[in-house]
Order: structure tokens, then sequence, then C-alpha cells
């Protein structure tokens, strides 16, 4: 089992709201560091300013994850401070709420930057440690679009494969080196934040939208079980069986489940 207590905890997207109640579990549990990245400076330093770390050093870096020469001056902080990360939890992401065709190339790479080459760049750079120390966890929060694409979420969906896809081959190559070095991957579908205000579900009781709270919480059970892959609600479990469906058929179970009618319910103020 990875322990929370007394780790060294790196946090990407912190400021999020995600992010924030991760941090708040990190705390509660004993961590003895937390390293809290954002591109938010005034966030950053609200989140800081409204954790009750009596036990845990907490320090913000204020880092854009699309720049790799602000992750090389964060890294370098960090090792700085930290010696051997404990966890690194890839929690940044960006959704921008339009078909792809309707992206300028300069949203598209961003989008793929922040949430798919960032995982890489930040992976890159504390593995080794991690390797020669033969322990670490390294968490990737990908998202239920990684496992089935939604219309009018531009290139959200195709950065989420590949972050699951990321995870897949960090996984199998640790299992090849026979690594104690662990991996999750998080595959939650819509969470009630920020990020989606307002968005909602056609069939609830089957795909509810999910609260940051339970997500939290289950993310950090996750770490501590060693568990290698987390679907919330446990209905994604049924997506590979899904997949072996013709995909016609398929198509018209995303249809009936209103999967792609979910993106254009964002913009909606909150019942």
């Amino acid at each position: 089992m990875s322990k929370i207590e007394n780790a060294n905890i790196i946090l990407t997207g912190a400021a999020g709201d995600l992010g924030h109640l991760l941090s708040e579990e990190f705390i509660t549990r004993g961590a003895a560091r937390l390293a809290l990245l954002d591109v938010n400076a005034d966030k950053l330093q609200s989140l800081k300013d409204s954790l009750n770390a009596t036990k845990t050093d907490v320090y913000t870096f204020l880092c854009d994850l699309s720049d790799p020469l602000q992750i090389e001056k964060t890294v370098k902080e960090i090792k700085s401070i930290f010696g051997l990360p404990t966890i690194l939890i890839h929690n940044a992401g960006l959704l921008i709420n339009k078909p792809f065709w309707e992206c300028s190339d300069s949203e598209i790479n961003q989008i793929i930057t922040i949430n798919s080459t960032a995982l890489f760049r930040m992976t890159k750079a504390f593995l080794p440690d991690m390797l020669s120390a033969n322990k670490g966890h390294i968490v990737t929060i990908a998202s239920a679009a990684g496992l089935i694409a939604s219309a009018g979420l531009a290139s959200y969906p195709a950065s989420k494969f590949a972050a699951v896809g990321f995870n897949e081959t960090l996984r199998q190559e640790l299992n090849q080196l026979h690594s104690a070095v662990r991996s999750t991957v998080v595959c939650p579908f819509y969470i009630s934040t920020q990020m989606v205000p307002g968005v909602s579900s056609r069939i609830p009781i089957l795909l509810p939208v999910l609260k940051p709270e339970y997500v939290s919480k289950k993310i950090v059970r996750a770490i501590e079980k060693n568990q290698k892959q987390l679907l919330l609600p446990r209905m994604l479990y049924t997506i590979p069986l899904l997949k072996l469906l013709p995909v016609s058929i398929f198509d018209f179970i995303l249809r009936l489940f209103g999967i792609n009618q979910a993106a254009k319910t964002i913009h909606k103020e909150p019942k």
C-alpha cells in the first residue's frame, strides 16, 4: 500500500475544486510535504491560506504546464526542497466546450500539451529518482472521456485518451522492470466543478454527475490501496464490453445515455 502519512506529494492543478479537496485529504492523512502547482496565482495563494496544515509543510509553485521551461524550473525547486517525491498526481486539466474544428490551433495545442504532454514531462522529471529508490506512486487523473469520446468538447477527449494510454504504457514499463513504483489512472464521469458548471446527465441513476468530495476520497483510497484503475461511477467498468458491440449499436447506446448531449448543458446555470 502507498502510505499518505509522511509522504512527499506533488499535485498539479491544485487550485481547482478537486485539487483543493485532495490537498485537504492529504493534510488530514498526515502528508509530510505538499507541493501545490497551478497556473492561477491568486487561487493558489487562496488555497494555501485556507489549508489547516499544522503538521504538513505546504509549498506553492506557480507553473504553466504548457511551458517546458517553467516545468524545468519548478522541478528543480521541488527537488531542492523535497529530495525524493513519494507521490506525483497529474490533476491539471483544460477543457474547451466547443467542436474541435471551431478551435484555433493554439487552443488545440494548449489542450493537448496540458492534458497529455505535461504528463510525460513531469513524470520524466521525477520517475528516475523513484526508480532508483524503488518506491513511489504516479497518479493520472484522466476522464471517462478518455474511455468514450464525447462530441462538443474540442480536443479534450483525444487528450484524455492519450492520458489513459500514457498510464497504461507507464504501468507496463514498470511491470517490465519489476519495479515497486506504482501507477493509478482515474477516469471519472463529469464532476460538479467550476470546469463544467451546470452539467447534467440524462440518466443520473446510472451516470450521475459526481460530487467532488466523493471523488477526492475515492482517489485517496485508490492510492492507498495501490489500485491500478479507478472508474467512477462503476457503470464505466462495462465500457470494454460495450465496445465489443457493432459500432452502430455502440453509438446508439451513447445517444440513449445522452453522452453527446451532456456537453451542451455545461454553460447552463445549475438548477
